[in-house]
């Protein structure tokens, strides 16, 4: 049976270690990220893991719907973007730049959704699926629009998805603690 995990904390604080590490034994996993460039340790990890556990690792970048990454040849998933498709959904380029409210409850609704499917899709292929995310709601609060539109759409997601998950780790300074 395949479980959903949402992983969340502040930047740098050791999510995608972790969720490498959670996989690190299991057999042709899918790491998705929305970056452009994946960063060095997190390459050095999937190679180490290969190297040392046999691990057939792919990685990809993707852009698109969160389920359109999913496909049925793989049964191990990191999710490595959803702060950066919640951003892309909201179409802010600056701090400044102003987006009315009704957009936010637009942009929410629609990334929960989109989530969603997601995590129906991997629960119909039999896909065991990390999300990991940032913990929004440790910072400090924003005064740019655009921050605090993000902040809010983020973790309204962030919630819903950590209700649905099986399970939800709070990462810490390079610590992980299971929360549900």
């Amino acid at each position: 049976m395949a479980r959903t995990y949402l992983i969340t904390g502040g930047a740098n604080s050791g999510k995608a270690r972790w969720a490498i590490s959670y996989f690190e034994r299991c057999d042709n996993v899918l790491y998705v990220t929305s970056n452009e460039d994946m960063d060095d340790d997190t390459k050095k990890r999937m190679e180490y893991s290969t190297e040392h556990n046999y691990v057939n690792w792919t990685a990809i970048r993707h852009d698109g719907k969160p389920a359109d990454a999913l496909d049925e040849e793989h049964k191990f998933v990191i999710y490595d973007g959803l702060p950066e498709y919640v951003l892309s959904l909201l179409g802010i380029s600056s701090d400044d730049d102003i987006v009315p409210d009704e957009k936010i409850e637009e942009v929410t609704k629609q990334a929960i959704a989109d989530v969603t499917a997601m995590l129906e899709k991997a629960d119909e292929n039999d896909i065991n699926l990390i999300l990991i995310t940032l913990e929004a709601g440790f910072s400090v609060s924003p005064f740019a629009s655009g921050q605090k539109a993000f902040r809010d759409c983020l973790s309204s997601v962030n919630q819903r998805i950590a209700n649905i998950a099986d399970e939800v780790y709070l990462s810490v300074s390079g610590i992980q603690m299971q929360i549900k």
